[in-house]
């Protein structure tokens, strides 16, 4: 949740080819602020037309992990559901969509999770990104090790 009640997307693609990964595209989706099934279809709806429209073979989406705090803030909840607006979308464009929280993420690519989000940070700066797409990186690193 970038801004209050209003639920932003991080979408990171990857290239392994050749031995050598790399970051080739990185965006956000976010949703205007209208009511949150507006949101969620707005988001929806981005998510499913950008990955028709990226050469991609396998989508990632990273699940908030367990908070340690119960929380009954709205962020949280809506967070979840754009999550679940995602996975839809993302499922309804490339049939290979998986969901996991970061330490299932580092378990898939065989290193503590403070390694995945490492070496996703290090491929984010080396192609000129900015930090905040360092989760989205993590995740689509670690789905190159997906089941």
């Amino acid at each position: 949740m970038v801004t209050p009640k209003r639920p932003t997307l991080r979408i990171c693609v990857l290239d392994n080819g050749g031995g050598n990964t790399a970051v080739t595209h990185v965006e956000e989706i976010s949703a205007d602020d209208v009511d949150v099934v507006h949101q969620l279809f707005d988001v929806a709806r981005g998510v499913e037309s950008r990955l028709k429209g990226l050469s991609v073979d396998r989508v990632i989406v990273r699940r908030a992990d367990v908070p340690t705090v119960a929380s009954k803030k709205d962020a949280p909840r809506i967070r979840l559901l754009t999550e679940g607006a995602a996975v839809g979308a993302a499922r309804a464009a490339i049939e290979d969509t998986h969901l996991a929280m970061g330490v299932e993420l580092a378990h898939w690519y065989g290193r503590p999770k403070l390694e995945l989000v490492t070496s996703a940070a290090g491929l984010v700066a080396a192609a000129g990104k900015h930090a905040k797409y360092g989760e989205a990186a993590a995740a689509a690193l670690a789905g190159f090790h997906a089941p």
